[in-house]
């Protein structure tokens, strides 16, 4: 997302929506055109999966400047962008063990 498209409200500013319009629509108003209604099927095989909590520690090793710099520029919630990339990271190196350690067939 391009930082021309990130709009950010404070506390207290007047936007453009029509709350009193949204307030008085019932769901028959709501066009769902673009989001079909999920079946029986979908929720029987769904699954909660609640997000682990996170764990506060002190990283013993020092980053980059620059790294801390960038993410920092990004603007709030940077801790949160770095912990996003680590696990992507951490995410793409088991899929890459998995795949090594499943076996070839035979040709």
């Amino acid at each position: 997302m391009s930082k021309e498209r990130i709009v950010r409200y404070k506390k207290g500013m007047k936007d453009d929506t029509d709350w009193a319009r949204i307030a008085a629509m019932t769901d028959d108003d709501i066009d769902y055109s673009d989001c079909p209604p999920l079946g029986e099927d979908f929720w029987k095989n769904a699954k909660l999966i609640m997000p682990e909590p996170k764990a506060s520690v002190s990283v013993g090793v020092c980053f980059d400047r620059a790294i801390i710099n960038w993410f920092k520029k990004q603007g709030p919630g940077y801790q949160s962008r770095m912990n996003a990339v680590l696990k992507t990271y951490v995410e793409a190196q088991k899929a890459l063990v998995a795949r090594k350690k499943k076996p070839r067939k035979a040709a």
